[in-house]
């Protein structure tokens, strides 16, 4: 059974803002740009070296004097070749840091995602609470009249109407912090959808439905596995560390290096010759060895590394999703037990102590008592409300998608 709370239409969804966000927080479009930086440069690390265009013009001189030096024009194009499986895989490289910055991408993302929704949800739960304190002040304005009344007429007593005098000005104070809760909120929201830091938003925002979490943990925990996007940039650098040991054992091949002349020889004092052609090859020995050899070995260890890192992320993130997954699970539970055991016995006596007061037969203290336990429990159920989204909004994050697709999607893989 799920837990459903009705308000009126919202002006701003939900979607829209997570929309927003995505398009417009700085820390998701700076994410996004490092990720196509470095996928653009994947493709440049395969490409040769540039090929070297060289032109000389001489004129040698002839040793007599009177006598013209002799020209000579010479063209050429040289091309070094690195050796055949370098730059591959240094692009293969490349693209594994591709990867790992599109995972760094989505992992921001899904942060933003979620610190919007919570903030959202905060404006929501801050909404309700005001009205709530509103209407119990309005309340109280007229028992505080009451009281008046009756201490006039010599049928109440002083401390009364002090005491409604008090309470009144507690809720006065409680609707004053909530709204200034609400304007930092809003200051948050302006922040995460980049928008001037005086906008305020209206609302009435989204009421969350609270309902059971569609996995159960080790479904929950699969699923981590497979979208997380720490878990997948953690295996993307051992992919990316085994091209680097790949890389680093072709330190020891050598390179090539290609070259062609083409010389003229111009007129001069021993006349002119005839033009010439030059092909040359050459050939780069790794003669100092200590170099791939250190390469190869820092990039075994880099492997070791990596899966060490790679286990490590695993187990972190399956430890935040069964503590999310439990705190979603006891804030759940705790809001349904309030909403529906807590909340009418509040109710039902607040309404008792207030129709005895009213009708002379009751005593102010209980109907105070009565009141601040009434305020309490609806305080204290949007506390869980709210926390129950907060965790369910780090779950997600942690899981590495909406949760709320998930049912469509195993029904469509069934």
């Amino acid at each position: 059974m799920a837990l459903v709370l009705h308000a009126e239409e919202p002006a701003v969804s939900l979607a829209d803002l997570l929309r927003q966000a995505k398009e417009r927080n700085p820390e998701v479009q700076a994410a996004f740009q490092k990720w196509k930086v470095v996928d653009a440069e994947a493709g440049a690390a395969a490409v040769w070296p540039n090929p070297t265009l060289s032109y000389s013009d001489q004129k040698e001189p002839a040793g007599q004097a009177g006598v013209d030096p002799l020209t000579r024009k010479s063209y050429g194009v040289s091309q070094d070749v690195p050796f055949p499986g370098k730059l591959s895989n240094d692009s293969r490289m490349k693209r594994h840091e591709a990867l790992i910055a599109e995972a760094a991408y989505r992992d921001t993302t899904l942060k933003i995602a979620g610190a919007t929704k919570i903030i959202v949800y905060k404006l929501g739960n801050l909404e309700r609470l005001i009205v709530l304190a509103e209407q119990n002040e309005a309340s109280l304005q007229k028992t505080l009249g009451i009281t008046q009344a009756r201490l006039a007429a010599n049928r109440g007593m002083a401390s009364d109407v002090f005491m409604a005098q008090m309470e009144l000005r507690r809720m006065e104070n409680m609707v004053f912090e909530k709204k200034q809760e609400r304007r930092s909120a809003e200051i948050e929201l302006d922040v995460l959808l980049d928008e001037p830091m005086e906008k305020t938003w209206p609302g009435p925002f989204e009421v969350p439905v609270l309902s059971d979490l569609p996995l159960d943990l080790p479904e929950l925990l699969a699923l981590a596995e497979t979208n997380n996007p720490q878990i997948q940039s953690a295996h993307h650098e051992i992919n990316h560390s085994r091209s680097m040991l790949a890389r680093s054992r072709l330190e020891y091949a050598p390179d090539f290096g290609f070259s062609y002349q083409y010389q003229t020889a111009g007129g001069g004092a021993r006349g002119t010759g005839p033009a010439g052609r030059q092909l040359g090859l050459s050939l780069s020995v790794p003669l100092w060895v200590e170099r791939p050899l250190l390469m190869t070995a820092g990039a075994a260890a880099h492997i070791k590394e990596a899966e060490a890192e790679a286990e490590s992320m695993k187990n972190m993130v399956r430890k935040m999703v069964a503590m999310e997954q439990t705190e979603v699970v006891t804030h759940l539970t705790l809001a349904r037990k309030i909403e529906n055991e807590i909340l009418p016995v509040a109710e039902a006596g607040l309404n008792s102590a207030r129709e005895q007061y009213t009708s002379g037969r009751g005593d102010f203290m209980r109907f105070l008592e009565a009141n601040r336990a009434w305020i309490n429990a609806h305080v204290e159920q949007e506390e869980q409300i709210f926390h129950t989204v907060e965790h369910g909004s780090e779950l997600e994050r942690w899981v590495g998608t909406d949760l709320t697709a998930v049912p469509g999607e195993k029904n469509h893989a069934k």
